[in-house]
């Protein structure tokens, strides 16, 4: 396998995006190696005025949504190892709006990585046939190679 230079790490704060993370950080080399550790914050979806008094009343204020990229900034440093900056490995956080598809193609793009880690949802195979997968998606639209990091089995 080829030395990789530029890892992007997607995680939405789930036990199954943290385990991508670890694992970006485990297939990291080392000296030289940048890893990019991403979450995409769903923009706000504006009411159906038909229906807008069974929903949330508006968008975040300017500062809940500072409150809220705080909150993601530091959730994504508390994700990094200790030993990742003692291995010599370079590392970044990127917290974007948007929807995670368009924001991980973006920063794969942006940045020339080499791979992209992502979690797999561990959705039922019907349920992705119906709903479709974040993962899926970007299998077959990214321009670099794509690491689906399944955890495995809880036994007993």
């Amino acid at each position: 396998m080829a030395t990789r230079r530029r890892i992007v790490a997607a995680t939405d704060f789930s036990e199954a995006g943290d385990f991508a993370v670890a694992q970006a950080f485990g297939l990291a080399a080392g000296e030289g190696t940048e890893v990019i550790v991403v979450h995409a914050v769903d923009p706000p979806v504006a009411p159906n005025p038909l229906y807008a008094h069974y929903g949330p009343t508006g968008a975040p204020s300017a500062e809940q949504e500072a409150a809220m990229r705080d909150a993601a900034e530091q959730a994504l440093a508390d994700r990094i190892p200790a030993s990742a900056r003692e291995r010599g490995i370079r590392v970044r956080t990127e917290v974007r709006s948007g929807a995670a598809l368009d924001v991980l193609l973006e920063i794969v793009e942006e940045t020339g990585a080499d791979l992209l880690v992502v979690a797999d949802s561990g959705r039922t195979k019907l349920s992705r046939v119906v709903l479709g997968s974040v993962a899926d998606r970007i299998v077959s639209l990214a321009p670099c190679s794509v690491l689906v990091a399944r955890r495995p089995a809880k036994r007993g």
